[in-house]
């Protein structure tokens, strides 16, 4: 039986009005808690803020959201970017946010950066450094007299996903992708989820959940293109963060967060499990995702198992699939293999480089 995803109309217009990971954990076999010294990569993110520079030129500020559980708050955080080898930007700035373990307006606008291209951006916590990753920045071309954009692309990303639990006891599958406009008028604004475990149907309740941006992560910029006859068209470049809730718990749902909704509990269906994702309008795959359940809990993938990727406390890298050739809601896929995962960190194991090298190349990986 499949259920109906509807898409929030408070985040979901006709054409995606815009949505939107990296890890951090002491992890445990089981996938435990960070302890103060590993960022949560699956919570960091980095965006390019545009900004005009002297003499008619164009910058950008690295806007970075990292977190560090269990370190102690307000601790120094220092972010070096490197390119070629070559400090081109730091900056120190002290742990905040509601926990005390977050960045917050961690930017100097009086150090902006001109250089576009791979950097290095190197994490570094009372001096020690915790984590580099790798980010691509990018230019787009100048718009109607305004300044261009830069932003970061995140085409490897779009082979990563992970399930989180939320407050409520409900199971958020989290991802990156880079979708069409007016994808509704074919896909569909609601979408069916379809599992079995074990090889068995799983039977949901309740219809009502939800397809929704990840907390405003959202990476985009739009290139002119001047055409003689049909004057100055525009083509978007996007990766949205979406955090979908599915129809699933991993323990009985806390009503105090969240209506009892009879949803099944995966915690009490040990094995296999495998769910896909249709368009309501189409019945085309959008995604196939699939984890394993034992113990009351998820186990994490192999990538995450290593401890190559830190994920906090209820957190778990799952596999992820992409129809092949991509399907009707993806504008740009581009296979990174090599780019990593969460913003550049290197794929250890082979189970993590297979699922980077099964997705498909689609459309233009960036606008001209």
């Amino acid at each position: 039986m499949s259920i109906g995803i509807r898409f929030s109309s408070l985040y979901f217009r006709l054409g995606f009005s815009g949505l939107g990971f990296a890890i951090l954990a002491l992890i445990s076999i089981a996938a435990g808690s960070v302890s103060g010294q590993k960022i949560d990569d699956s919570f960091t993110y980095f965006r390019a803020d545009a900004i005009n520079g002297p003499n008619n030129t164009y910058r950008w500020n690295l806007i970075p959201e990292i977190n560090i559980p269990g370190a102690a708050k307000g601790s120094p955080l220092r972010i070096v970017l490197k390119q070629n080898g070559k400090e081109v930007y730091s900056h120190t700035c002290n742990l905040a946010g509601e926990t005390g373990t977050q960045t917050q307006a961690c930017v100097p606008r009086n150090n902006s950066i001109a250089e576009t291209g791979l950097f290095n951006v190197e994490v570094f916590l009372n001096d020690k450094l915790l984590r580099t990753y790798k980010i691509d920045i990018r230019k787009t071309t100048k718009q109607n007299n305004r300044r261009p954009e830069f932003y970061i692309q995140r085409h490897a990303d779009a082979a990563v996903a992970y399930l989180s639990k939320s407050i409520a006891n409900v199971l958020v599958l989290n991802m990156v992708f880079s979708p069409v406009e007016d994808y509704g008028k074919t896909f569909g604004y609601n979408i069916a989820l379809k599992c079995t475990a074990n090889g068995s149907p799983i039977v949901f309740g309740d219809k009502l959940t939800n397809f929704k941006q990840a907390a405003n992560k959202v990476t985009s910029g739009f290139t002119e293109i001047r055409d003689p006859k049909a004057g100055i068209l525009r083509d978007t470049i996007r990766f949205d963060q979406m955090a979908i809730q599915l129809p699933l718990t991993m323990g009985p749902v806390n009503i105090s967060f969240a209506p009892g909704r009879g949803w099944p509990d995966a915690a009490k269906t040990p094995g296999k499990w495998q769910c896909d994702m249709y368009g309501e309008k189409t019945n085309g795959v959008f995604r196939t995702f699939r984890f394993e359940v034992a113990g009351g809990t998820v186990i994490p993938h192999p990538e995450q198992h290593s401890g190559n990727v830190n994920l906090d406390k209820d957190k778990w890298l799952i596999d992820l699939e992409i129809p092949k050739g991509g399907s009707e809601i993806d504008k740009r896929l581009l296979p990174s293999p090599n780019a990593g995962l969460f913003f550049g960190i290197p794929w250890s194991t082979a189970e993590g480089k297979a699922m980077a090298g099964r997705m498909s190349k689609k459309g233009e990986a960036f606008p001209n």
